[in-house]
């Protein structure tokens, strides 16, 4: 009995000693790391520093939009380089896992980089500015969703945006189902690679504006772009090919929005939910608050039955081992599912907001009225906080903004990104020209 325990207490002493080995070298590694070079936190000197605060001013959607991305592939590869030190780590000798932790290391830098040229955009940006006053909303959440709003081609209501952002359930994904419905009910070949004629195209093409909800001309848009767009060599070819079943297939079985930006919106609003509490818990942010009031509104519906006809198609279409039939037989949605309504009713209102606010920054004055109240008959607007000082706030954050970053004007809204042009545009752009040579 003795020699067990003893042998029990040297695995023990051998374990703990182990452990503090690894820290002690881990420890020794960060400092190594972060003493290496004279330079700050984010890897830069203080010229460079400068240089990079004065970029972030005049930095457009399209470079957030690649900065973004950027910062999110370095934290999926310092994740991913954790879990490797990780499994390494056990029953290995530190020394063996040294270059390892100088990965993940590099890796965090380059996302804290990243992170802090988000912070200077959004500080830099009238609209970024109001929306960071609250709780929850942090400025990588903010850069995510802006980097995917073109100010300069800003639409007039909400309703493009909530489109572009997977909002409107109206709208349908067909998928990989376009092509079975291609060949049964239209009789045209997915596969196929023979042009097809005009009126096969138009019947095509209706036909799945119909049943996915997808605008005519964006199902063309999308047609034209594959056609003109030259996936061998990821450039655009100088003249469009013929309309065939393979081109169709691809243009009616895309998304109909954008699933990063979805995802970005979805990331806010989970942080809203998550982290609209001040840590005191006595003060709740704006759109927290709306959420909680929200999901108060949907959960009194369903238990009144207002959802019992949406639990029967759920009971009908969904499969027969779903966790929630029981929910759904006694006329009622689950507790997820009201979660998920609250929290896409509070994207809506986040997006309208941030298009309103974005409209008065861009225009000077409020945006038309949505459909709901000019056609429907509707009378209540939810409008975004302060309202009435909105126009005032925005102009007294261009003048810190000119002040502190030490520019004569910001850059102007009306000005699109410059980025390369669209198959589509350069067909416009052909169409022109040739209207004006004859």
């Amino acid at each position: 009995m003795a020699k067990k325990q003893t042998k029990k207490a040297q695995a023990a002493a051998a374990k703990a000693a182990k452990e503090a080995e690894q820290k002690a070298t881990k420890g020794r590694l960060k400092k190594a790391v972060r003493t290496a070079t004279p330079l700050d936190d984010m890897g830069l000197n203080a010229c460079v520093l400068k240089e990079v605060k004065e970029s972030a001013v005049h930095m457009d959607a399209y470079a957030l939009n690649i900065v973004c991305r950027q910062r999110e592939a370095a934290g999926d590869d310092r994740v991913a380089a954790e879990n490797r030190v990780r499994s390494h780590q056990q029953g290995k000798s530190q020394q063996s896992v040294t270059i390892l932790l100088m990965i993940t290391n590099t890796f965090q830098r380059i996302e804290n980089t990243m992170t802090k040229v988000l912070g200077y955009w959004c500080d830099a940006h009238p609209v970024a500015r109001y929306f960071l006053q609250f709780r929850g909303l942090g400025a990588v959440n903010i850069s995510k969703i802006f980097s995917f709003i073109n100010f300069a081609e800003l639409p007039e209501t909400a309703g493009h945006l909530w489109s572009y952002f997977g909002m409107v359930p109206s709208i349908k994904w067909i998928g990989k189902k376009s092509g079975r419905i291609m060949r049964e009910e239209l009789g045209v070949n997915p596969d196929s690679s023979k042009a097809l004629d005009q009126a096969t195209v138009d019947k095509v093409l209706d036909h799945f504006s119909r049943i996915s909800g997808v605008k005519r001309e964006n199902l063309e848009r999308s047609h034209q772009n594959v056609l003109y767009y030259d996936h061998k060599n990821k450039c655009n070819r100088k003249q469009p090919l013929p309309a065939t079943g393979e081109s169709l297939y691809r243009a009616v079985s895309r998304r109909p929005w954008n699933a990063h930006a979805k995802k970005s919106l979805h990331i806010a609003v989970d942080g809203l939910v998550k982290a609209g509490l001040s840590p005191d818990g006595t003060m709740e942010c704006y759109y927290m608050r709306m959420y909680r009031d929200r999901k108060c509104f949907e959960v009194e519906r369903n238990e009144t039955g207002y959802y019992a006809d949406t639990a029967a198609m759920l009971l009908k279409t969904e499969i027969n081992t779903h966790k929630d039939r029981a929910t759904w037989k006694e006329g009622r949605l689950s507790a997820g599912h009201i979660d998920g309504r609250a929290r896409r009713w509070v994207k809506k209102i986040l997006l309208s907001h941030i298009h309103q606010v974005a409209y008065v920054w861009r225009y000077g004055a409020k945006p038309p009225k949505p459909f709901a109240i000019t056609q429907l008959g509707h009378a209540h607007v939810i409008e975004p906080p302060n309202i009435a000082t909105i126009q005032a706030f925005l102009a007294e954050c261009e003048d810190d903004i000119m002040e502190k970053y030490g520019v004569d004007q910001l850059p102007d809204p009306s000005v699109k990104s410059q980025r390369g042009p669209t198959a589509y545009e350069i067909m416009e752009l052909q169409a022109e020209m040739e209207e004006e040579a004859m």
